[in-house]
């Protein structure tokens, strides 16, 4: 499977699609609230800061 889990930090709004951990990666802003992490070329995660959550976040599973 090929798919990316995603992680929701309700508290602090972002939105994390693939793999949430960032220590020792890159992280490249490349729109306002958009971040790809980076493992050397590879791309680990996106990460997206809307300006609200859907209120469908309750039935995803939480990350945090």
């Amino acid at each position: 499977d090929r798919r990316w889990p995603i992680y929701i930090n309700k508290k602090k709004g972002w939105v994390c699609l693939g793999n949430p951990a960032t220590n020792g990666k890159q992280l490249i802003e490349f729109a306002p609230n958009c971040i790809a992490t980076m493992d050397g070329q590879e791309l680990t995660a996106i990460w997206l800061h809307p300006e609200k959550l859907p209120e469908c976040v309750a039935t995803i599973r939480i990350a945090g």
